[in-house]
C-alpha cells in the first residue's frame, strides 16, 4: 500500500472512531502503526477476511508461514523494517491477549516481523479479565485513565489486539 493509501486510511478511521465515539477531545494515531498492527492481524487470518484484507494492505502473507529462514525473505524483511521505521519516532508496544493456544508458527513469525508480545490471559472470568486489560493499559497512558474494557467484551474465543504508542517531541514553541 502507498503511503496515500495509509493516509486516507488513516483519515476514514479517524473520522469513523471520533463521529461514532462523539469525541469533544483530542485523538491521536500514528497511521503506519495501525498499518503494521493490521499486518499482524492479517499473517493469522484466513478464509475472506484473509482475501479481503491482503489486498488492502498490498501484501499476501501465506508464504510466510513456508520460509525457514525470515531474515532472508523479502517480505518478512520489508515488515520488520517497517515496524523498526515506526519505532524509531516513537515508543510503541503491540500486543494481543488471548485465552486460547496460539499457532507456534505465528507466534514465532508476528514477533520477527511485527515486534508483537503475545500475553495470555484467562478469559473465563470477564470482569477480572476486563480488569487486568485496563491496568495493562493503564501502565502506558498518561493523563486520564479511562476503562477501556468492560465484561461484555470479554470471550474466551476473541483476540484482542492492543497497540500503544508514546510520542515524545520537543516543540519548537511551546504552547
Amino acid at each position: 500500500m502507498s503511503i496515500q493509501g495509509v493516509n486516507e486510511f488513516t483519515t476514514t478511521f479517524l473520522h469513523k472512531l471520533f463521529v461514532s465515539q462523539n469525541a469533544t477531545g483530542n485523538v491521536a494515531i500514528c497511521g503506519l502503526s495501525l498499518y503494521v498492527m493490521l499486518g499482524a492481524i492479517n499473517l493469522g487470518l484466513r478464509g475472506s477476511s484473509h482475501d479481503q484484507l491482503s489486498p488492502f494492505l498490498g501484501e499476501n502473507f501465506d508464504d510466510v508461514f513456508n520460509v525457514e529462514d525470515l531474515e532472508d525473505f523479502p517480505t518478512a524483511e520489508r515488515w520488520s523494517e517497517l515496524d523498526d521505521l515506526v519505532s524509531e519516532f516513537y515508543h510503541i508496544h503491540s500486543s494481543v491477549h488471548h485465552s486460547c493456544d496460539i499457532n507456534r508458527r505465528y507466534g514465532k513469525v508476528s514477533t520477527y516481523m511485527f515486534r508483537l508480545h503475545k500475553l495470555k490471559e484467562d478469559f473465563s472470568d470477564p470482569e477480572t479479565a476486563a480488569q487486568n486489560l485496563n491496568e495493562f493499559i493503564f501502565e502506558y497512558v498518561i493523563g486520564p485513565r479511562p476503562n477501556v474494557f468492560d465484561e461484555s467484551m470479554i470471550r474466551e474465543n476473541v483476540l484482542i489486539f492492543i497497540d500503544s504508542l508514546f510520542i515524545s517531541m520537543d516543540l519548537e514553541k511551546p504552547f
